[in-house]
């Protein structure tokens, strides 16, 4: 993410509504996957690092399965990352007084239904 010709700081990537989507969806999909207890958890990566740079935002991650699906989470469509594009839309979000966002619960399964397409995409081996 570019402003004429300099990176933004973290705490300026902090404050944009994609942002702060995506720490929504982390803390959803932590909860969601808790419950589910199908041995799937989330990763997210630091905004502004070299794997945010790189389009990766999150991880779901299968420990006993050894892999790794990367995840972007976008709130516009990225026809070259569609093998890893989470589709969001901000009408999904409640913002709270601190302003931070939190999915709203009625929103949880179209959240489930947009990682579908990740799914089907080759995953990332975690080694032995």
């Amino acid at each position: 993410m570019l402003t004429f010709g300099r990176r933004l700081t973290k705490e300026e990537l902090e404050g944009k509504g994609g942002i702060k989507a995506q720490h929504a969806v982390y803390r959803a999909l932590k909860k969601i996957l808790a419950r589910a207890n199908t041995g799937w958890d989330v990763e997210e990566t630091v905004p502004g690092s070299e794997k945010d740079r790189e389009g990766v935002d999150l991880y779901l991650v299968n420990k006993k399965l050894g892999v790794k699906r990367a995840l972007d989470v976008s709130m516009r469509d990225k026809p070259n990352s569609e093998d890893t594009l989470v589709r969001i839309y901000s009408d999904w979000f409640w913002v709270s007084p601190d302003g931070s966002w939190l999915l709203l619960p009625e929103c949880e399964h179209r959240l489930m239904r947009a990682l579908l397409p990740t799914m089907s995409a080759p995953h990332i081996s975690m080694g032995a």
